[in-house]
């Protein structure tokens, strides 16, 4: 495991990571500064303030050197050339009634989607927002996209599968389902035909996107402390991983192995091939001499030993996000600032 390069702190930690199709450079926001690393040449190419009241989410887009920011009273598209970062507001007047809060990112094929706090999904042409679907009563939380088009999205109590026309395939009212907390995350399987959703009560269930059904009698976690949770899904679509501050790894299969990691956890992350699992330490208060802030692992799960293949400290702060670039020979690990690693 060699270490690359490192980008700048910044003042309230890293909120969000994303490389590009590439893998060369990795975008970064912490607190309300956006920055663009060339990780290959180990140097930060860009940097600038945001400038925004609340961003809630930034990625690249599928065109070269292009962002997408979204947040309170913005839609932005950024553009990179050189060290240079400039950004144009989007003009959502277009659409009828437009929102002031937007959520989330996600893609229709090449094309960007963005949610809102109306419950609207906005699809895009280009840079243009074209057309919008009344997807839930409140506001998106999540949207996980798959090759081909087709979409899950998610509100507080509720999930929905669409086509790439836009058109609902399952709609599920999770409250009737038994889930008593409100959706927090979520991860789409078009291959397994499953959705899995995570919850704020530290709860993840597993629905089939054939009928909306519980695969199973309840939820298939819900043995963490009540604490953050962090969760990863293996590529396989039918395994997934979870850790909190209760220091527990617990993977969650056939045979539903927990391994004691003696450490709170807020961050975990599957290599895209499986064969590895990054989980990070730390949490924002310290209150015990055991717990090793900034500290992560990447363990072998291969096998059935699940054994630590590697491990580093290179900062004192909690680990908030992890992300593996889709060849699985990078890795980058943020806090307060930003580590990537070389395999």
């Amino acid at each position: 495991m060699n270490y690359m390069s490192l980008c700048k702190s910044t003042a309230k930690g890293i909120q969000c990571l994303d490389f590009d199709e590439s893998g060369r450079f990795l975008l970064a926001l912490g607190g309300n500064r956006l920055t663009i690393h060339d990780v290959d040449n180990e140097v930060m190419i860009a940097s600038t303030l945001t400038h925004a009241t609340e961003t809630l989410d930034v990625r690249f887009t599928t065109a070269a050197n292009t962002l997408v920011e979204v947040g309170r009273n913005l839609v932005r598209l950024w553009f990179i050339k050189g060290s240079d970062m400039r950004f144009e507001e989007v003009d959502m007047s277009t659409m009828q009634n437009p929102t002031t809060f937007y959520t989330c990112v996600g893609w229709i094929d090449n094309d960007l989607i963005v949610g809102a706090s109306t419950g609207d999904v906005i699809r895009f042409a280009g840079v243009t927002p074209n057309s919008k679907i009344k997807a839930h009563t409140s506001k998106i939380t999540n949207i996980s996209s798959v090759a081909g088009g087709t979409f899950a999205i998610s509100a507080a109590n509720s999930v929905k599968l669409y086509d790439s026309k836009c058109r609902c395939i399952i709609a599920v009212d999770t409250e009737v389902l038994g889930v008593r907390h409100q959706i927090s995350s979520l991860s789409w399987h078009s291959d397994t035909r499953k959705i899995l959703i995570g919850t704020e009560g530290n709860e993840v269930w597993e629905l089939s996107s054939e009928d909306g059904s519980n695969i199973n009698d309840g939820p298939i976690v819900s043995a963490h402390a009540s604490s953050p949770m962090a969760i990863s899904a293996h590529p396989n679509g039918t395994t997934f991983a979870t850790v909190a501050d209760d220091g527990f790894l617990r993977v969650w299969n056939d045979e539903h192995i927990s391994l004691d990691l003696a450490m709170p956890s807020r961050a975990c992350a599957y290599s895209p091939d499986g064969r590895m699992l990054a989980v990070g330490f730390g949490k924002p208060v310290k209150d015990t001499a055991k717990t090793i802030n900034g500290k992560w692992v990447i363990i072998d799960v291969s096998g059935r030993s699940y054994c630590i293949i590697a491990e580093r400290r290179d900062s004192r702060k909690f680990i908030r996000e992890m992300k593996w670039y889709s060849n699985g020979d990078r890795l980058a690990v943020g806090s307060d600032k930003i580590y990537v690693y070389q395999l």
